[in-house]
Protein backbone atom coordinates (compact mmCIF):
# COMPACT_ATOMS: atom_id res chain seq x y z
CA UNK A 1 0.00 0.00 0.00
CA UNK A 2 1.02 3.61 -0.97
CA UNK A 3 -0.12 6.96 -1.48
CA UNK A 4 -0.84 7.45 -5.15
CA UNK A 5 -2.52 10.88 -5.09
CA UNK A 6 -2.46 13.18 -2.87
CA UNK A 7 -4.26 16.19 -2.34
CA UNK A 8 -3.38 19.86 -0.68
CA UNK A 9 -5.45 22.69 0.55
CA UNK A 10 -3.49 25.34 -1.03
CA UNK A 11 -2.80 29.13 -0.08
CA UNK A 12 -0.41 31.92 -0.75
CA UNK A 13 -0.30 33.02 2.67
CA UNK A 14 3.23 32.45 4.78
CA UNK A 15 0.91 30.52 7.63
CA UNK A 16 0.49 28.14 4.22
CA UNK A 17 4.06 27.64 3.28
CA UNK A 18 4.38 24.81 5.89
CA UNK A 19 1.58 22.57 4.65
CA UNK A 20 2.41 22.73 0.77
CA UNK A 21 5.75 21.88 1.67
CA UNK A 22 5.14 19.04 3.56
CA UNK A 23 2.61 17.96 0.49
CA UNK A 24 5.57 18.60 -2.08
CA UNK A 25 7.80 16.02 0.10
CA UNK A 26 5.32 13.54 0.51
CA UNK A 27 4.83 13.68 -2.65
CA UNK A 28 8.38 13.18 -3.66
CA UNK A 29 8.43 10.51 -1.34
CA UNK A 30 5.50 8.02 -2.53
CA UNK A 31 6.23 9.30 -6.46
CA UNK A 32 2.59 10.88 -5.95
CA UNK A 33 0.57 12.47 -7.95
CA UNK A 34 -0.16 15.87 -6.47
CA UNK A 35 -3.15 18.13 -6.29
CA UNK A 36 -3.83 21.51 -5.16
CA UNK A 37 -7.11 23.38 -4.25
CA UNK A 38 -7.47 26.84 -3.65
CA UNK A 39 -11.15 27.14 -1.69
CA UNK A 40 -12.60 30.34 -3.22
CA UNK A 41 -14.04 32.83 -0.75
CA UNK A 42 -17.76 33.49 -1.61
CA UNK A 43 -17.93 36.94 -2.92
CA UNK A 44 -19.46 39.19 -0.24
CA UNK A 45 -21.72 41.20 -2.28
CA UNK A 46 -23.13 38.10 -3.99
CA UNK A 47 -26.39 37.69 -1.80
CA UNK A 48 -27.49 41.19 -2.45
CA UNK A 49 -27.87 39.99 -6.17
CA UNK A 50 -30.99 38.94 -5.03
CA UNK A 51 -32.70 41.60 -4.39
CA UNK A 52 -30.89 44.01 -7.10
CA UNK A 53 -34.33 43.94 -9.42
CA UNK A 54 -35.60 45.99 -6.70
CA UNK A 55 -32.38 48.87 -7.08
CA UNK A 56 -31.60 51.59 -9.33
CA UNK A 57 -29.96 50.94 -12.64
CA UNK A 58 -26.87 52.91 -11.24
CA UNK A 59 -27.25 51.24 -8.10
CA UNK A 60 -27.36 47.50 -9.71
CA UNK A 61 -24.22 48.63 -11.94
CA UNK A 62 -22.10 49.85 -9.10
CA UNK A 63 -23.00 46.04 -7.39
CA UNK A 64 -22.20 44.07 -10.35
CA UNK A 65 -19.02 45.63 -10.93
CA UNK A 66 -18.15 45.59 -7.27
CA UNK A 67 -19.09 42.06 -7.54
CA UNK A 68 -16.71 41.55 -10.81
CA UNK A 69 -14.05 43.15 -8.73
CA UNK A 70 -14.73 40.50 -5.67
CA UNK A 71 -13.97 37.66 -8.37
CA UNK A 72 -11.17 39.41 -9.95
CA UNK A 73 -9.71 39.49 -6.88
CA UNK A 74 -10.15 35.68 -5.77
CA UNK A 75 -9.04 34.45 -9.42
CA UNK A 76 -5.44 36.45 -8.48
CA UNK A 77 -5.50 35.00 -5.32
CA UNK A 78 -5.86 31.85 -6.57
CA UNK A 79 -2.93 32.33 -8.81
CA UNK A 80 -0.67 33.50 -6.07
CA UNK A 81 -2.04 30.23 -4.34
CA UNK A 82 -0.85 28.47 -7.46
CA UNK A 83 2.40 29.84 -7.59
CA UNK A 84 3.16 29.19 -4.10
CA UNK A 85 2.30 25.26 -4.68
CA UNK A 86 4.61 25.04 -7.77
CA UNK A 87 7.81 26.83 -5.95
CA UNK A 88 7.67 24.66 -3.14
CA UNK A 89 6.92 21.58 -5.25
CA UNK A 90 9.68 22.73 -7.73
CA UNK A 91 11.96 22.02 -4.93
CA UNK A 92 11.10 18.00 -4.73
CA UNK A 93 10.47 17.94 -8.39
CA UNK A 94 6.93 17.72 -8.49
CA UNK A 95 4.54 18.93 -10.71
CA UNK A 96 1.59 19.60 -9.32
CA UNK A 97 -2.08 19.91 -10.34
CA UNK A 98 -4.42 22.74 -9.57
CA UNK A 99 -7.76 23.64 -9.01
CA UNK A 100 -9.67 26.48 -8.17
CA UNK A 101 -13.04 25.92 -6.50
CA UNK A 102 -15.86 28.48 -6.28
CA UNK A 103 -17.87 28.67 -2.69
CA UNK A 104 -20.78 27.66 -4.89
CA UNK A 105 -19.52 25.24 -6.93
CA UNK A 106 -20.95 21.49 -6.89
CA UNK A 107 -17.70 20.03 -6.31
CA UNK A 108 -16.35 20.32 -2.69
CA UNK A 109 -12.92 19.43 -0.87
CA UNK A 110 -14.81 16.13 0.17
CA UNK A 111 -15.58 15.23 -3.28
CA UNK A 112 -12.21 15.62 -4.72
CA UNK A 113 -10.76 14.08 -0.77
CA UNK A 114 -13.10 10.84 -1.85
CA UNK A 115 -10.70 10.35 -4.64
CA UNK A 116 -8.01 11.08 -3.20
CA UNK A 117 -4.85 8.61 -0.98
CA UNK A 118 -4.18 11.25 1.44
CA UNK A 119 -5.60 15.00 1.76
CA UNK A 120 -3.75 17.28 3.85
CA UNK A 121 -5.96 20.66 5.04
CA UNK A 122 -5.11 22.98 7.77
CA UNK A 123 -6.92 22.76 11.32
CA UNK A 124 -8.05 26.12 10.98
CA UNK A 125 -10.19 26.68 8.08
CA UNK A 126 -11.63 29.90 6.61
CA UNK A 127 -15.15 30.03 6.99
CA UNK A 128 -15.77 32.08 3.85
CA UNK A 129 -14.05 29.41 1.58
CA UNK A 130 -15.56 26.88 -0.32
CA UNK A 131 -16.12 23.55 1.53
CA UNK A 132 -15.86 22.00 4.98
CA UNK A 133 -13.65 22.37 8.20
CA UNK A 134 -10.87 19.54 7.67
CA UNK A 135 -12.09 17.40 10.60
CA UNK A 136 -15.76 17.22 8.51
CA UNK A 137 -13.57 16.60 5.36
CA UNK A 138 -12.30 13.45 7.25
CA UNK A 139 -15.65 12.26 8.34
CA UNK A 140 -16.77 12.85 5.24
CA UNK A 141 -14.41 11.48 2.62
CA UNK A 142 -13.92 8.05 4.24
CA UNK A 143 -10.20 8.30 3.64
CA UNK A 144 -7.36 9.54 5.30
CA UNK A 145 -6.83 13.35 6.19
CA UNK A 146 -3.52 14.89 7.52
CA UNK A 147 -4.05 17.82 9.16
CA UNK A 148 -1.31 20.27 10.20
CA UNK A 149 -1.58 23.89 12.31
CA UNK A 150 -2.72 26.55 10.30
CA UNK A 151 1.27 28.44 11.37
CA UNK A 152 3.08 25.36 11.58
CA UNK A 153 6.77 25.33 10.10
CA UNK A 154 7.54 22.77 7.77
CA UNK A 155 9.76 19.84 9.24
CA UNK A 156 9.83 16.01 8.23
CA UNK A 157 7.22 14.17 9.16
CA UNK A 158 6.63 10.46 10.31
CA UNK A 159 9.75 9.47 12.29
CA UNK A 160 7.89 9.58 15.50
CA UNK A 161 4.19 8.02 15.31
CA UNK A 162 1.80 8.15 18.04
CA UNK A 163 -1.40 5.50 17.29
CA UNK A 164 -4.75 6.44 20.16
CA UNK A 165 -5.64 2.45 19.77
CA UNK A 166 -9.53 2.09 21.24
CA UNK A 167 -10.03 -0.67 19.73
CA UNK A 168 -12.68 0.85 17.43
CA UNK A 169 -13.48 0.29 13.61
CA UNK A 170 -12.03 4.06 13.06
CA UNK A 171 -8.95 3.10 14.94
CA UNK A 172 -8.64 0.38 12.88
CA UNK A 173 -8.80 2.28 9.22
CA UNK A 174 -6.82 5.08 11.01
CA UNK A 175 -4.00 2.48 11.25
CA UNK A 176 -4.10 0.97 8.21
CA UNK A 177 -4.02 3.92 6.40
CA UNK A 178 -1.10 5.24 8.07
CA UNK A 179 0.71 2.24 7.17
CA UNK A 180 2.78 3.97 4.48
CA UNK A 181 3.83 6.51 6.76
CA UNK A 182 4.35 3.81 9.47
CA UNK A 183 6.75 1.95 7.89
CA UNK A 184 9.49 4.71 7.75
CA UNK A 185 8.92 5.65 11.14
CA UNK A 186 11.71 5.55 13.57
CA UNK A 187 9.24 5.03 16.86
CA UNK A 188 6.03 3.86 17.29
CA UNK A 189 3.64 4.64 20.16
CA UNK A 190 0.41 2.28 20.48
CA UNK A 191 -1.30 4.01 23.03
CA UNK A 192 -4.35 2.87 24.60
CA UNK A 193 -6.80 3.93 27.66
CA UNK A 194 -6.93 0.97 30.39
CA UNK A 195 -10.64 1.28 31.09
CA UNK A 196 -11.66 0.08 27.64
CA UNK A 197 -12.42 -3.33 27.39
CA UNK A 198 -11.95 -3.26 23.69
CA UNK A 199 -8.47 -2.86 23.67
CA UNK A 200 -7.71 -6.01 25.67
CA UNK A 201 -4.97 -7.77 24.39
CA UNK A 202 -4.15 -4.68 22.09
CA UNK A 203 -0.37 -4.60 23.84
CA UNK A 204 0.46 -8.11 21.75
CA UNK A 205 -1.71 -7.75 18.85
CA UNK A 206 -1.56 -4.29 17.32
CA UNK A 207 2.36 -4.55 17.77
CA UNK A 208 2.40 -7.69 15.86
CA UNK A 209 0.04 -6.70 12.73
CA UNK A 210 2.89 -3.43 12.98
CA UNK A 211 5.89 -5.95 12.74
CA UNK A 212 3.68 -8.21 9.89
CA UNK A 213 4.36 -4.69 7.62
CA UNK A 214 8.28 -4.11 8.79
CA UNK A 215 7.17 -1.89 11.87
CA UNK A 216 8.50 -1.87 15.41
CA UNK A 217 5.88 -0.35 17.76
CA UNK A 218 6.15 -0.16 21.80
CA UNK A 219 2.10 -0.23 23.55
CA UNK A 220 1.50 1.90 26.45
CA UNK A 221 -1.14 1.85 28.34
CA UNK A 222 -2.40 5.55 29.90
CA UNK A 223 -5.20 5.42 33.04
CA UNK A 224 -8.57 6.83 32.03
CA UNK A 225 -9.45 10.94 32.76
CA UNK A 226 -5.87 11.45 31.58
CA UNK A 227 -5.60 13.49 27.86
CA UNK A 228 -3.73 10.64 25.55
CA UNK A 229 0.07 11.68 25.29
CA UNK A 230 0.17 13.31 28.64
CA UNK A 231 2.69 11.74 30.85
CA UNK A 232 1.81 10.32 34.02
CA UNK A 233 2.88 12.81 36.75
CA UNK A 234 4.06 9.88 39.34
CA UNK A 235 6.92 9.16 36.40
CA UNK A 236 5.41 5.64 35.79
CA UNK A 237 2.21 4.21 33.58
CA UNK A 238 0.90 6.61 31.00
CA UNK A 239 2.35 7.61 27.84
CA UNK A 240 6.10 8.98 27.10
CA UNK A 241 5.05 12.36 26.16
CA UNK A 242 4.33 12.43 22.83
CA UNK A 243 1.41 14.64 22.22
CA UNK A 244 -0.39 15.38 18.85
CA UNK A 245 -0.07 19.07 19.89
CA UNK A 246 3.18 19.74 20.12
CA UNK A 247 4.71 16.91 17.52
CA UNK A 248 3.62 18.19 14.58
CA UNK A 249 0.49 17.19 12.28
CA UNK A 250 -2.18 14.87 13.46
CA UNK A 251 -3.00 12.26 10.73
CA UNK A 252 -6.86 11.14 11.78
CA UNK A 253 -9.59 9.41 10.38
CA UNK A 254 -12.19 10.41 13.64
CA UNK A 255 -15.20 8.17 14.20
CA UNK A 256 -18.41 9.47 16.42
CA UNK A 257 -17.61 9.06 19.90
CA UNK A 258 -13.45 9.05 19.02
CA UNK A 259 -13.54 11.89 21.10
CA UNK A 260 -11.38 13.56 17.63
CA UNK A 261 -13.58 14.29 15.65
CA UNK A 262 -13.25 18.44 16.63
CA UNK A 263 -10.41 18.16 18.41
CA UNK A 264 -7.50 20.79 16.65
CA UNK A 265 -4.03 21.15 16.87
CA UNK A 266 -3.35 23.23 20.05
CA UNK A 267 -5.78 21.42 22.60
CA UNK A 268 -5.86 18.13 24.08
CA UNK A 269 -7.92 15.53 23.40
CA UNK A 270 -11.44 15.31 25.01
CA UNK A 271 -10.69 13.31 28.02
CA UNK A 272 -13.87 11.48 28.10
CA UNK A 273 -13.26 9.45 25.15
CA UNK A 274 -10.12 7.48 24.17
CA UNK A 275 -9.26 9.16 20.77
CA UNK A 276 -8.47 6.91 17.36
CA UNK A 277 -6.37 8.45 15.30
CA UNK A 278 -2.08 9.03 13.96
CA UNK A 279 -0.45 11.75 15.28
CA UNK A 280 2.95 12.40 13.18
CA UNK A 281 6.38 13.52 14.45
Amino acid sequence: MSYAEILVQAGAEPTDAGRLALASELAQRFKAALTGVYLAPEPALRSYLIGAGSFGPVAQTALLEALHEQEAAAESESGRARQALETASAARGVTPGFLMLAADADVTMTTLAKRADLTIMPALFNPGGAGLPAADVAMGCGGPVLITPRAWPYQPVGRRVMLAWNGSRESSRALRDALPVLKGAESIEVVMVDHDPATEGAEETVPAYLARHGCKATPLRTPFGRAVGERDPAGHGGATGLRPDRHGPLRSRPGPGSGAGRRQPGHPAPRQHPAAGVALG
